[in-house]
């Protein structure tokens, strides 16, 4: 199961997508209450906005579809299924759910000027074109993997160990390859970069990039704030990226983080004796030394009783 700030996502034991809570984007994959603006801007008086939220109900798929991950930004979803199709839905106006750049691409667009800037890398052209007065979101999931930015990876995704994050506004998608030339893991990541959380030094583009590593590692596992991101590798490194106003990746000492970083565990930030860090990535009952507590479960961090 996933938990987004307003919504949530659970996957059943025969592969089922549920989703329960707010749908005001169609993040849990039913038609929101309002599809269209009146203006160029979303604004509600206080009689008309309602509340648009859902019980907990199965998502939908134009394909049958056996789902085994899911994961919850701040109004958009996205899934992955057994044969590792990956499928997003909710909000899209920062270009979160990676079909590629559709702001400002109207059919006129396509039909006049697309070719004038075919030289130019925009970060692909999503094929998704909205209306004008169309809010930017698709309620019903679309399979992304040969769509925008991701279509140059469906060849490698269909064999290899795929990994999802989200925050508000953006995602990010790690492929790591399951055979000899998992030499290192793909990070992809599209959305609202503002605060450098999709690991790029461009501020402002919005189109889906590449994250790169500094030492080339492949991804354990990885995960997002609101705002910023971690990564943890296979060789106990830790990377992040983004946020770090209320030293989020501490201990570095910058507001934002543009490109990953190393997080070097060293101490919490408590009164006392550092505590010694050490990644356990199977648990079982693991007893704490001599004189010593165990604070966390999955990142155990000892800190001494004497």
């Amino acid at each position: 199961m996933s938990i987004g700030p307003k919504h949530s996502a659970f996957i059943s034991d025969d592969g089922s997508l549920y989703c329960s809570g707010n749908n005001e984007y169609g993040q849990c994959g039913c038609k929101p209450l309002n599809l269209t603006t009146e203006s160029t801007f979303l604004v509600y008086s206080k009689e008309e906005k309602k509340e648009d939220t859902v019980p907990l109900r199965k998502v939908e798929f134009k394909e049958k579809v056996k789902i085994k991950d899911a994961v919850c930004g701040a109004t958009h979803t996205l899934c992955i299924d057994t044969q590792n199709n990956i499928y997003s839905f909710g909000d899209d106006s920062s270009i979160q759910l990676f079909f590629g750049d559709s702001r400002g691409r109207s059919n006129k667009f396509h039909r006049d000027y697309a070719g004038f800037f075919k030289d130019k890398d925009y970060g692909v052209t999503s094929p998704i074109v909205y209306g004008q007065k169309e809010r930017h979101l698709q309620y019903v999931p679309v399979k992304v993997n040969s769509l925008g930015f991701l279509d140059k990876y469906q060849q490698i995704i269909k064999d290899s160990t795929v990994k999802l994050a989200a925050g508000d506004g953006f995602t990010v998608i790690s492929i790591g390859l399951d055979d000899a030339r998992a030499k290192e893991s793909v990070i992809l990541s599209s959305g609202n970069n503002t605060l450098g959380q999709c690991g790029t030094l461009d501020i402002t583009t919005y189109v889906a990039k590449k994250v790169k590593l500094p030492d080339k590692s492949n991804c354990e596992e990885i995960t997002c704030g609101k705002a910023h991101c971690m990564v943890l590798t296979k060789s106990n490194k830790i990377w992040a990226w983004g946020n770090n106003q209320e030293d989020q990746i501490y201990p570095i000492k910058k507001n934002i983080v543009h490109s990953p970083e190393s997080v070097k565990l060293s101490h919490t930030g408590e009164s006392g004796p550092e505590p010694k860090v050490e990644y356990i990535k199977k648990i079982k009952r693991a007893k704490p030394p001599r004189g010593l507590e165990p604070l966390t479960t999955r990142l155990k961090v000892w800190r001494s009783t004497d």
